[in-house]
């Protein structure tokens, strides 16, 4: 009996031992998750508050690249380029590759560079496909689609404020 009375007591201390143990071990954890969970936190914060910064420096570069891409466009586009630009105007703001060719007198392969360069600046949109009624507007020989390009709202706007003099 008294045997029997002290492996009770054994287990009874074994079992409190083993309980108060895992609670320290789990009180431990839980301060370590914590911890965890506040540098994250933080961590997360940083992040955001970075994240917004380059936000904010972003559209202040875009902002900047807008103002330079418009003071290039003015100091760099050449006349002969304002005269295509201006030509495209006058058509109601659409006009071939072919027309600009015929009516400037050039190789479709100059004229492209030319149209490159205006592109660049937005001043005309790339070419479109211009479809009627179903049906492919063609070039005189048949062959292939009509590239139209149609000068966009910074490119009427540069002629109005540069060319209409």
């Amino acid at each position: 009996m008294v045997i029997k009375a002290i492996i009770e007591v054994k287990k009874l201390i074994e079992q409190l031992i083993e309980e108060h143990g895992s609670s320290k071990i789990l009180r431990d954890h839980i301060a370590l998750f914590k911890d965890m969970i506040l540098k994250s936190e933080s961590e997360n914060n940083n992040l955001k508050l970075k994240n917004d910064n380059l936000r904010k420096d972003f559209e202040s570069m875009k902002q900047s690249l807008i103002i330079f891409q418009d003071q290039y466009a003015t100091n760099y586009i050449d006349e002969f380029e304002e005269k295509v630009l201006k030509h495209i105007f006058d058509k109601d703001n659409r006009v071939s590759k072919e027309e600009l060719c015929s009516v400037f007198n050039m190789q479709s392969s100059v004229m492209k560079c030319h149209i490159d360069s205006l592109s660049r600046f937005d001043f005309i949109t790339p070419p479109a496909i211009i479809k009627a009624g179903g049906f492919t507007l063609m070039s005189a020989g048949g062959n292939e689609p009509k590239d139209i390009y149609i000068i966009t709202s910074k490119g009427r706007k540069y002629v109005k404020d540069n060319l209409l003099h």
